[in-house]
């Protein structure tokens, strides 16, 4: 969601307003400068993959913070012969 957000209001929407607003530029090049967002995406998408770095979220989110993964803690009660 971040990729997306930051391409779109980074990279997507100001190259966009530059090239109609400000320069001017036909319609085919303007779109051509919107897309260059999906190229952004794509590139960053890309390494993120080839490096792995997907994984390390994935894993570091499911580790418990008291333990290893699948080690399961009971809580052991105390029962009083009344």
């Amino acid at each position: 969601m971040k990729l997306v957000l930051g391409t779109t209001w980074l990279v997507g929407l100001p190259l966009t307003f530059i090239g109609a607003g400000v320069l001017k530029w036909p319609i085919e090049i303007v779109y051509v400068l919107y897309l260059s967002e999906e190229v952004m995406k794509t590139m960053i998408g890309y390494f993120r993959y080839r490096f792995h770095r997907w994984q390390h979220i994935l894993i570091n989110a499911s580790i418990p913070q008291n333990g290893s993964p699948g080690e399961k803690t009971h809580t052991t009660e105390k029962t009083t012969g009344s």
